[in-house]
């Protein structure tokens, strides 16, 4: 390493400007001893705007300056003794690292320790032909999907349709009023990724900020085996078949690599340091955390705070290349009460400007027989509303039959007289063809718009 590290620090000294070239390969802590105060202070001047040079260091009580530029042959491989010193820096932290480790007393020492050996690495800059590649390798990969799936499977085949699946490096939201069955939802998601990641060496982590792990569990394994949930919270009430029942979804279940993490009050940089940590022993497929909005937050300012959570979210997909999806709430003021749909729009999202922009995907879940019960053409379904999505089509619904005392949403048809647009239930009452008691007047109503040449009928719907 000190050869490595004389012809940087040479380098430098002879073209201090060549900073840049390097700052995002090497850092001070990377350099021994009285190396590293000198690159320290280099970086400092350059930062500052200012030239440094052997004899500037030399005025600093670095006597040793003006030998390192007769060391240094050129700057044309600055980039590469950066890397080398970078490398090797990073191999002793490794070393020191496991031998701290052995000495830990707790697992959570042990993981601390782990996490930090690594440096957060910045973002390559990429050209164009990069760009080129990475789109050749998506149309590849879409192609031989048969242009269907090409990301991690939701679990709902309707909804595939419309998604492709879960694709990495993207932040999902998934929103909906309370007792809609989000959280559901979002376990089955994560059950359907951990049977794609098994057989690819990959795992799931699940956030579960206010369920337990317990809690979790008996409704995966309710969902896995097919079975009302209610077998287990009021076992005296179970058939006497049930505990086979049971005993085949733990099977299920327990063959599943899914990891759930169910600490409240979490904050982002637990969920980024923890999934990062589970990353580095086996990949990850898919994140799902849940919920967004109870996660640690000092101030409790909901635009600010939300949306940096978003950001922080979004860039640990990035980061890992994994599609993470988060949970959050709708504002209850105006969660579609008082309009003539109380299905959700984007702008019905807490701090919804921060969280919309961030999102690659918001989705919405909505179920007719919670917000009208008594309307009898949409009992028994749900819908999968897709209000943004930067890669696909949005304002469309995909159909699931509501399943969830077995805590399960499945693929089905459009019921009839609808289709994937998003549309009303019923035209508002006294006009032409509703009959004010949740008649179905949908079909009318996308006629006419489908003839002005639009494909959603109410952007509110």
């Amino acid at each position: 390493m000190t050869h490595a590290a004389q012809n940087v620090l040479g380098a430098l000294l002879l073209d201090s400007s060549a900073y840049w070239r390097i700052a995002d390969k090497v850092r001070a802590e990377d350099f021994p001893g009285e190396y590293r105060a000198l690159f320290a202070r280099i970086e400092d001047a350059v930062k500052a705007g200012n030239r440094f040079d052997a004899v500037d260091a030399a005025e600093d009580g670095f006597d040793f300056a003006i030998d390192l530029t007769n060391l240094a042959g050129s700057l044309s491989n600055i980039e590469g003794w950066a890397k080398r010193v970078a490398e090797t820096s990073e191999v002793g932290r490794i070393r020191d690292a496991g031998a701290r480790i052995a000495q830990a007393n707790t697992y959570a020492e042990a993981q601390e320790l782990l996490s930090a050996v690594r440096p957060t690495q910045a973002a390559r800059v990429k050209s164009v032909m990069d760009g080129l590649t990475e789109m050749t390798d998506a149309l590849q990969a879409r192609y031989n999907a048969g242009g269907a799936l090409t990301g991690v499977p939701t679990g709902v085949a309707s909804l595939d349709v419309l998604t492709g699946g879960w694709q990495p490096g993207n932040l999902i939201v998934l929103v909906g009023e309370t007792s809609m069955g989000k959280s559901a939802f979002a376990l089955q998601f994560a059950l359907a990724a951990a049977a794609y990641a098994k057989g690819r060496g990959q795992c799931v982590l699940y956030f579960s900020l206010e369920m337990t792990a317990g809690e979790l569990t008996e409704r995966a394994v309710a969902n896995l085996a097919d079975f009302p949930l209610r077998w287990m919270t009021y076992p005296a009430d179970a058939p006497d078949y049930a505990m086979d029942r049971v005993t085949a979804g733990s099977r299920l279940l327990a063959d599943l690599p899914l990891f759930i993490d169910d600490q409240c009050g979490i904050s982002l940089d637990d969920v980024v340091s923890r999934s990062t940590q589970v990353h580095m022993r086996t990949p990850l497929a898919f994140v799902v955390v849940d919920y967004m909005h109870i996660m640690a937050r000092p101030r409790r300012n909901d635009v600010a705070e939300l949306g940096a959570i978003a950001t922080g979210l979004k860039n640990l997909s990035k980061t890992l290349n994994v599609p993470v999806m988060a949970l959050h709430q709708l504002n209850r003021s105006n969660a579609g009460f008082g309009r003539e749909t109380r299905r959700p729009t984007i702008f019905d999202i807490r701090a919804s400007g921060e969280i919309a922009e961030t999102a690659n995907t918001v989705i919405a879940i909505y179920r007719s027989e919670v917000a009208r019960p008594d309307f009898l053409p949409l009992l028994g379904t749900a819908e999968a509303l897709i209000l943004k999505q930067r890669q696909g089509r949005r304002d469309v619904r995909a159909w699931m039959q509501s399943r969830l005392s077995h805590m399960r949403l499945e693929s089905c048809d459009a019921p009839e007289g609808y289709d994937d647009a998003i549309t009303k239930d019923a035209e508002p009452a006294g006009t032409a063809g509703s009959d004010g008691q949740g008649g179905n007047g949908s079909s009318r109503i996308r006629t006419r718009a489908q003839s002005r040449g639009l494909s959603v009928v109410d952007r509110d719907g």
